[in-house]
């Protein structure tokens, strides 16, 4: 009787414990989904342990009328409630905020050592903010203009596609919404205000401005307002998100 009063208490400090740890890691930023399952699942695992040990210490302590309705009433709620709080977080496993394991910061370390030892890498783009070459545009390229221009809500995937001769390749320019390539970026949209037959591509992220980047283009002044160009969306919209449960969305103020 005393081992198995022993055990009772021993079992009993092991599901507090799992209960403690499991409340606590269960909306952690350190956890990813999986993780977080295995938490909620144990915490419905442990709700119905404590509900039939409730029954069980009911029935053996049955010969103490007020005392085994108590701990029978106190079991079962108690189980129901560690059920329920398991159940919740299961549907809530993806809309809780994961932290990244690597930092911006450490990314750069990374790469600062690598470069120290192998040398530079060529063909790695600077932001594109500290681009400042100047680049002269011959009179003779601005009379003509294009036939198509692909506008980015970044200016780093406009620089990206760039670098990577998009431009050249598909006979079309690529701009940013916020002026990339700043040194030819008023000669270009010139340009552009010569074609009243304009394609127009907006290629934007998921994102509240970038949803919004197609019906910028068509009402801004400084962009086509008052035209008759064209503008197709080629952009992510949260249904393309929603769809996969493997893309993960960060969470900022830009994607809120």
């Amino acid at each position: 009787m005393a081992f198995c009063i022993i055990l009772s208490l021993f079992w009993g400090m092991g599901i507090i414990i799992f209960i403690m740890v499991a409340v606590v890691e269960i909306v952690s930023r350190k956890h990813g989904p999986q993780t977080r399952k295995f938490y909620a699942r144990g915490l419905q695992v442990c709700g119905g342990l404590i509900a039939l040990g409730g029954i069980i210490f009911s029935i053996l302590l049955s010969k103490f009328t007020s005392v085994a309705a108590f701990i029978f009433m106190l079991g079962i709620g108690a189980g129901i409630l560690l059920f329920s709080l398991g159940k919740n977080h299961l549907e809530r496993l993806f809309y809780i905020p994961q932290s990244l394991y690597i930092r911006p910061s450490e990314t750069e370390r990374w790469l600062h050592s690598w470069t120290q030892v192998n040398g530079a890498i060529g063909k790695m783009l600077p932001p594109a903010n500290e681009e400042t070459t100047s680049v002269a545009v011959s009179p003779d390229v601005t009379a003509y203009s294009f036939d198509r221009v692909v506008v980015c809500d970044s200016d780093s995937i406009a620089q990206m596609l760039i670098a990577n001769n998009f431009h050249f390749e598909n006979n079309c320019a690529v701009l940013s919404i916020a002026g990339y390539p700043q040194s030819i970026f008023s000669t270009v949209l010139e340009m552009l205000g010569r074609n009243q037959s304009l394609k127009v591509y907006a290629l934007h992220d998921a994102t509240p401005d970038g949803i919004s980047l197609r019906h910028h283009l068509g009402s801004s002044p400084d962009w086509f307002a008052n035209s008759n160009v064209a503008i197709y969306d080629l952009g992510l919209l949260p249904r393309h998100v929603l769809k996969s449960k493997n893309i993960s969305v960060r969470n900022s103020k830009e994607s809120a």
